[in-house]
């Protein structure tokens, strides 16, 4: 009976099947549309919020700012990636020693008695690279024990010679011309000395790993310099 009923009330109200089924269409679409414009509105809102910077002068002017990819900078970025290099890993005696206060008996201790080589160490180098630090140091202290390494070391000039870019990726190949201050205990004085050192590197721009440590997410993840000695023809 039942049944019967509900089969009766059906073919006589079909038109009601219809209305519930188009009112129901209806609701979705403006539910999809709100959604829609919803999402599109957060994420313009998005884009705008992590585009917009706004810097604060120390007179408490607002200066609005719009970020940009670091590469368009690519000058500014290429010289700030050699002097990174540079700064850290041309060593002399006088760096490695803390000016003639310690002699370093392992590379941990010039790592660690170097603030600056240090935050270079765990913020700006891969694995791989930090390996070849390792092998790079214990060059360098061998040098030292040798009587080999010059005592003050000076940048004279740097030339980069090439910056390729490949996505987040970079290689750049450079040379540092340099004046030399050289203690030779045989002639027990002082000799200036010039040199030029040759150097490349690769690696990326990582922006989750910026920090205060690292502003740019410079990643290096190999390199190669030339170390500056006391005692050869051209000074390397």
């Amino acid at each position: 009976m039942n049944n019967n009923f509900i089969k009766e009330f059906l073919k006589r109200n079909w038109f009601i099947l219809w209305i519930v089924l188009a009112l129901s269409i209806i609701v979705n679409i403006l539910i999809y549309i709100n959604f829609s414009s919803t999402t599109s509105q957060l994420i313009e809102e998005y884009k705008k919020n992590n585009k917009l910077v706004v810097m604060l002068s120390p007179t408490g002017d607002v200066i609005p700012a719009t970020k940009v990819s670091i590469f368009k900078y690519k000058k500014g970025l290429e010289n700030a990636i050699v002097k990174l290099i540079i700064n850290n890993l041309v060593l002399d005696g006088e760096t490695i020693t803390q000016g003639f206060q310690v002699q370093p008996n392992n590379i941990k201790q010039i790592v660690f008695n170097n603030p600056d080589l240090l935050n270079f160490y765990k913020y700006y180098l891969t694995d791989n690279a930090k390996n070849l630090l390792v092998k790079y140091l214990r060059n360098i202290l061998s040098i030292y024990n040798n009587d080999n390494l010059p005592e003050f070391i000076k940048i004279k000039n740097i030339t980069i010679n090439s910056f390729l870019v490949n996505k987040n990726g970079f290689e750049v190949k450079f040379q540092a011309d340099l004046v030399m201050n050289s203690y030779f205990k045989e002639q027990n004085k002082y000799i200036t000395q010039q040199a030029t050192i040759y150097g490349s590197a690769n690696g990326f721009i990582d922006y989750q790993s910026r920090s205060i440590h690292n502003p740019l997410g410079i990643k290096i993840n190999s390199f190669s310099i030339t170390i500056p000695k006391k005692r050869a023809s051209n000074g390397i």
